[in-house]
């Protein structure tokens, strides 16, 4: 199976189905406005994780630029949080890490698959 990167038509057709809000719409095309961001979106996973990131960004977030890293560490802070309370005390018994030491263990995994792509 081989994922075919999203042309601009497709990336708007998707946005516009899953952000019910105006400004979460015009906040998607302000982003895709700059090249980087709409290759990034290409990607389904990658533009899924944009929509995302506009749906839960509070004010102080919208206000510094969206990068690779800040759409990478708010998607994991998403994954993070949204575990529920039962799973995450179950996860802190077995495993004794809470929220913050599991960014920290992704952060570790990330820097390591960077460098390794840079050999």
């Amino acid at each position: 199976m081989r994922i075919v990167p999203l042309d601009t038509a497709q990336q708007q057709s998707v946005a516009s189905a899953r952000l019910d809000q105006p400004r979460h719409l015009s906040m998607f095309n302000e982003l895709m406005a700059r090249p980087d961001l709409q290759q990034l979106a290409s990607n389904p996973l990658i533009l899924s994780m944009v929509l995302s990131h506009i749906r839960t960004a509070t004010q102080a977030a919208v206000s510094a630029p969206l990068n690779r890293w800040r759409l990478y560490h708010s998607a994991m802070s998403t994954i993070i949080t949204r575990l529920d309370a039962k799973t995450l005390e179950a996860r802190k018994g077995q495993a004794g890490r809470d929220a913050g030491e599991y960014m920290t263990l992704l952060q570790e995994i990330a820097f390591k698959a960077h460098c390794k792509q840079m050999k």
